[in-house]
């Protein structure tokens, strides 16, 4: 739906089961409705991983979605959030109790590992580690960031890599799949700040998306972002 890197991410797939939204940026809801989607279609929110351009929009759509299905019908099945394990920041760590109290349906707060299927609206979701531990960055282990490749019941595969450099499991996933979404955040001229930011030049991004039948690069950087 939308991409830019600093400022947001979010991509929505769907299969007639339900819909996953995979990372959950700033305008995250308003651009839903600008869609004019069907809320009740909404089965899970997927995170790659805890940096706020992927995740500061949750709590708005959390809190949006408490309006709408309290005006119209409720909704009892509960909406799975998705995130890396182990959970670091507070404003997800703190988010089951707060929001069992306050949203009116429930939500259930999965942690996964790499290689941790589960299976959420018709498809299978597989989480596999990538490589966005920032240097000299305290926090968690590489599994800490995940990609996702996400197969429905027919075989039809898109694998999602998150924030990443190049890495031999995003390879191993992209190769063969229907689809692959990949970011390509730094400019090709700018490949120190890229390895430092563990982040792709679009070059390297392109490398890895021939492998996929078809690529779509995001996260981008704009020009206008220094």
């Amino acid at each position: 739906m939308y991409s830019v890197m600093g400022v947001a991410t979010q991509v929505l797939l769907s299969h007639e089961s339900g819909d996953v939204l995979v990372d959950s940026g700033d305008g995250v809801t308003r651009d839903l409705i600008e869609r004019h989607y069907d809320f009740y279609r909404l089965r899970a929110v997927l995170l790659t991983h805890e940096d706020f351009d992927h995740v500061s929009g949750l709590y708005s759509l959390l809190n949006f979605l408490k309006n709408f299905y309290r005006h119209r019908n409720e909704r009892s099945e509960a909406l799975a959030i998705v995130v890396p394990k182990p959970v670091h920041h507070i404003h997800l760590m703190t988010m089951p109790p707060l929001m069992y109290s306050e949203l009116g349906f429930p939500i259930k707060l999965l942690e996964v590992s790499q290689e941790e299927s589960i299976s959420i609206a018709g498809f299978r979701i597989k989480p596999f580690s990538v490589d966005h531990q920032k240097i000299g960055r305290i926090g968690g282990p590489i599994g800490g960031n995940l990609g996702y490749s996400v197969t429905d019941g027919v075989g039809f595969k898109v694998v999602l890599s998150g924030d990443t450099r190049p890495c031999k499991t995003l390879e191993q996933e992209v190769d063969g799949a229907d689809i692959a979404v990949i970011e390509a955040s730094a400019r090709d001229q700018d490949l120190q700040k890229a390895i430092e930011q563990r982040h792709m030049t679009r070059s390297e991004a392109e490398e890895i998306g021939r492998r996929a039948k078809r690529a779509v690069y995001i996260h981008q950087r704009p020009d206008w972002f220094v």
